[in-house]
């Protein structure tokens, strides 16, 4: 949906995901960007569909050199990076994402209506199918943030994943963060709902819960294992376009469970994501 319809005659430059250094400036940024400096770009362009990476015929990250485009610029997507190294920074795409992610999901007050932004403090996340690189991203963001949850289960059907991720995260490097973090495989369950649910604080279900496999079952597991005012994020991207699950309606009505989806981010969470790394 990024890709222009007339790219046979028109090809673009791919590479959505991209850093460098700033080679020339013309007049009119003279005063925002210098020479030599470095940046990060945001490939989600605000109020728009074309992006870096699949609309611009001069402008994507699989080349030496390319030309910024104005609109890219006049949205503030062209971000200074001041760090030492360009690998620090070199996820910061997926990373925005991933912090997007949990800055969508939202809890409620039902006596105010207010909307609270975020995972909940001191609570339960659930990350499931969350030993791919994405969902790791996910586990070391959820111990890095201020309003850290009490407890993240993350789930695989895979023991060595689930092994190697432990050694990328440790059980006791999120013990020294205040957060205890648990790695099951729900393959080896009898009954995934209620034996996920004993995991959680009290034994209430998830506050908060990603999907990060575009599975049908997984994302009714998530659904059926959600708290009360809990909320589910459907983080994996389905490629079909038709994909969908049951979902417990009743809930939705009287345990104010919520669904929702999330992509990509917006400037201040790539900005976030910079700031982290």
């Amino acid at each position: 949906i990024r890709v222009p319809d007339n790219i046979a005659e028109e090809p673009v430059l791919v590479g959505h995901e991209l850093l460098g250094t700033i080679c020339k400036v013309g007049k009119k940024w003279a005063d925002e960007y210098k020479e030599g400096e470095r940046f990060v770009v945001l490939p989600g362009i605000p109020d728009q569909m074309g992006a870096p990476g699949y609309s611009y015929p001069y402008f994507g990250g699989a080349v030496t050199y390319c030309i910024v485009p104005n609109d890219v610029i006049e949205k503030g997507c062209l971000l200074h990076y001041n760090g030492d190294a360009f690998f620090e920074v070199s996820v910061s795409e997926p990373m925005y994402c991933i912090i997007g992610g949990y800055n969508a999901n939202y809890h409620t007050k039902s006596e105010t209506h207010e909307h609270f932004i975020g995972a909940k403090e001191g609570e339960n996340v659930l990350i499931l199918g969350g030993c791919g690189p994405m969902g790791l991203g996910a586990v070391s963001y959820a111990l890095a943030i201020e309003n850290k949850p009490a407890k993240v289960i993350v789930t695989d059907i895979d023991d060595a994943k689930l092994e190697r991720a432990n050694q990328v995260i440790s059980v006791e490097e999120a013990k020294e963060k205040g957060v205890e973090l648990i790695y099951v495989n729900t393959a080896k369950m009898n009954n995934q709902v209620e034996e996920l649910k004993a995991l959680s604080v009290d034994g209430k279900g998830f506050d908060d819960v990603f999907v990060y496999v575009p599975v049908r079952g997984v994302a009714e597991l998530g659904n059926k294992i959600l708290a009360y005012d809990g909320c589910m994020n459907l983080f994996a991207g389905p490629t079909d376009s038709k994909f969908s699950a049951d979902v417990n309606l009743y809930d939705c009505h009287y345990n104010a469970t919520k669904i929702l989806g999330s992509t990509g981010g917006n400037i201040d969470d790539m900005k976030e994501a910079i700031d982290r790394a």
